[in-house]
């Protein structure tokens, strides 16, 4: 599915522009999945999912959006899962756990406690790629968040993976 030809505007209307310190949710839009904490997991390394929209809302597809200023001048950000906040467990370092980053051996996308740096492409207004700040590439150039599956099945096909950037609503994401 290319988005050469859709009005992206239109699909993402309930789309905003991320600001620091503020909740959403992260929507694809490929196939409407969710951004989920799987089951709303504490351990590092629980998976991030494309899942359906909890009903009703759960803090588990929830994230804090973060901007930091890098040491390229840029400024980067980081989603936290607002579940491992409240829970108020081991998961959380100095009121920080959850964040969204790449579990290097897989190339799945994972929560866990230390903060991955992570760029916003815009792709048209409100409409995002999100990919690795530290330029990860494969051969074929460079790498982004990619909703995997069209259907809600499990864990391991529903979890976020990091895939050959090629402009597919897969590909797209918006906060809501």
């Amino acid at each position: 599915m290319s988005p050469a030809n859709l009005n992206l505007t239109s699909l993402a209307a309930n789309a905003v522009v991320p600001i620091t310190g503020s909740n959403y949710q992260v929507v694809n839009l490929g196939f409407g999945h969710y951004l989920d904490n799987a089951n709303g997991g504490l351990s590092d390394g629980n998976a991030i999912l494309s899942w359906s929209q909890n009903s009703p809302e759960t803090s588990n597809q929830i994230w804090s959006f973060l901007t930091y200023p890098s040491s390229d001048g840029s400024t980067v950000f980081t989603l936290q899962s607002l579940s491992t906040v409240q829970s108020g467990s081991g998961a959380v370092i100095d009121g920080r756990g959850g964040f969204v980053r790449i579990d290097p051996s897989t190339n799945r996308v994972v929560q866990g406690g230390a903060p991955q740096a992570w760029k916003l492409i815009e792709v048209a207004p409100s409409v995002y790629k999100m990919t690795p700040f530290e330029s990860i590439f494969s051969n074929s150039g460079r790498l982004v968040a990619t909703d995997m599956s069209s259907g809600i099945h499990d864990q391991t096909t529903n979890q976020l993976q990091i895939q050959q950037d090629v402009t597919a609503l897969q590909q797209l994401w918006t906060f809501n």
